[in-house]
């Protein structure tokens, strides 16, 4: 079974609870799975420190959430004064660099002020020659309310950044280092948009059903033959042939007089594609329709617009439907246009009742459609862009069959 996309979320906990929370929540929703270390569904290795845990866990997500705040939070290494959360990060890094996770870093934006406050500050105090070197740092590093070591988050911004790898790189032209955007956000509607950009947020739901359809319609539309594969509308064009050699009749009690040429070359399509079994599970698309998978909300409107691609999963399962009340019928179809033709062994055209030529006409309509409809289907799953098909004209050959 496949897991699903996962979100480590990086940040002191103290000043973050709130918005930690609602990340957690939000990103669930939508079906993702997300870490956050103060949850019970945090994964606990009872043999590690709960340090290390979070770092190895670290290893096993998709994307990694840092959340910048005026805390540092405790100590990975007191002596150098690393942090956790600052480790957590490193751990990142190396998993980034070597493609195996996304970092997106956001920073309070009253910190970022902070950070570039504190860089004016450094550049005005270092102009002051007057100024001893060590008044200089108390004065740069004094504790706020709002910040108890300025300094450690102002450096880790700085790292963030990847500011020094970034000159260093533009200096000796090499690679400029990437994951080092910073998004500075005030509340929650900000982390979001801010997400957005990195990372496409669909409900899974909504994937789930999509590839569901799509892997039902594939292994239809695979068995498919030949030239039909390749291009299904060839079908619609069988079809529209020998609707186009039906002569006008006066009576549905009189025989349909068709070439014999056409009618053995429409005897072969019926064989190549009506012949197999379809293999679309219609439970699959009755899952499908009766979720909002193909819904669009509409601001202006405040309504749910069905996308083009839901008329057309219906019109599908309406001719497999039909197929299906045709089923009986059609176990004969393939032996009854087989003798039609050995009736007429020695003459250019067949004859063939209306009301009979019908039923087995609508049926190949029915399936050529299917095919149609499957292929553009598929298409559209993969562009989001429905294009629909020409099918066959079902209303025009009954009226042309049945006039009386």
């Amino acid at each position: 079974m496949n897991k699903k996309p996962t979100f480590f979320i990086s940040s002191t906990i103290y000043d973050f609870r709130d918005l930690r929370s609602a990340l957690k929540f939000y990103l669930e929703e939508l079906g993702y799975q997300v870490y956050a270390s103060e949850y019970n569904d945090f994964k606990v290795a009872s043999d590690k420190h709960s340090y290390d845990a979070c770092l190895k866990l670290v290893e096993e997500c998709d994307y990694f959430i840092l959340l910048v705040g005026s805390r540092v939070g405790g100590f990975y290494d007191t002596e150098n004064k690393i942090s956790i959360t600052r480790q957590e990060y490193r751990e990142a890094y190396k998993l980034h660099e070597q493609g195996k996770l996304q970092i997106i870093s956001f920073v309070r934006d009253e910190v970022w002020q902070l950070k570039e406050t504190r860089n004016e500050l450094a550049k005005h105090l270092k102009e002051m020659k007057t100024l001893d070197e060590e008044i200089r740092n108390e004065v740069l590093n004094f504790d706020t309310k709002f910040a108890n070591d300025a300094d450690l988050i102002s450096n880790f911004i700085t790292e963030i950044g990847k500011n020094n790898e970034t000159r260093h790189s533009l200096k000796n032209g090499d690679v400029l280092p990437t994951g080092n955007w910073i998004r500075q956000f005030k509340g929650f509607e900000d982390i979001i948009a801010g997400l957005k950009p990195f990372i496409v947020i669909e409900d899974l739901n909504v994937k789930f059903h999509k590839e569901l359809l799509k892997n039902e319609l594939l292994k239809h539309s695979l068995c498919l033959h030949g030239n039909f594969k390749e291009n299904p509308q060839f079908i619609m064009l069988e079809f529209d042939k020998i609707y186009q050699a039906i002569p006008a009749i006066n009576s549905i009690y009189n025989d349909v007089v068709i070439h014999k040429d056409i009618w053995d070359e429409f005897f072969v399509a019926f064989y190549l594609n009506c012949l197999m079994p379809i293999n679309i599970d219609l439970n699959v698309l009755y899952k499908v329709l009766t979720t909002d998978v193909f819904y669009e909300y509409e601001v202006s409107t405040n309504t749910l617009v069905k996308h083009p691609i839901y008329d057309a999963i219906l019109q599908l399962k309406d001719k497999l439907v039909s197929c299906e009340n045709m089923k009986e019928k059609s176990k004969n179809y393939h032996s009854q246009l087989s003798d039609i033709s050995k009736q007429f062994p020695n003459r250019d055209v067949i004859a063939i009742s209306p009301i009979h030529l019908l039923e087995i006409l609508m049926y190949f309509a029915n399936i050529a459609d299917i095919h149609l409809l499957s292929v553009e289907i598929i298409k559209s799953l993969a562009s989001g862009i429905y294009k629909s098909p020409q099918l066959c004209d079902i209303h025009g050959l009954t009226k042309k069959l049945l006039v009386s």
